[in-house]
């Protein structure tokens, strides 16, 4: 109906974060976020916010992650090796 080049945004209500709805969206959206990929909530997010962040979040050692500041320096590094696409 849609097709493959649209955003499905859910907020973090329960419904929305029941293991019985994230398995149906993950069979029958294409290329499904499940709530531990959503970025923090925030209302100025859209869909740009959220391509930047999945780029950022692959360029993330998040092994690397144990606390706070090790969050702010992956990011920093992160963020260093998004490529700009025109």
């Amino acid at each position: 109906m849609l097709g493959n080049e649209f955003i499905f945004q859910q907020d973090g209500a329960t419904p929305h974060t029941a293991k019985e709805t994230q398995q149906w969206c993950k069979i029958h959206f294409f290329d499904f976020w499940s709530k531990d990929r959503w970025p923090p909530n925030s209302p100025d997010l859209n869909p740009l916010d959220y391509c930047v962040w999945n780029e950022l979040c692959q360029h993330m050692n998040w092994s690397h992650v144990v606390d706070k500041q090790a969050l702010i320096n992956e990011i920093k590094q992160g963020t260093k090796k998004i490529q700009i696409e025109v």
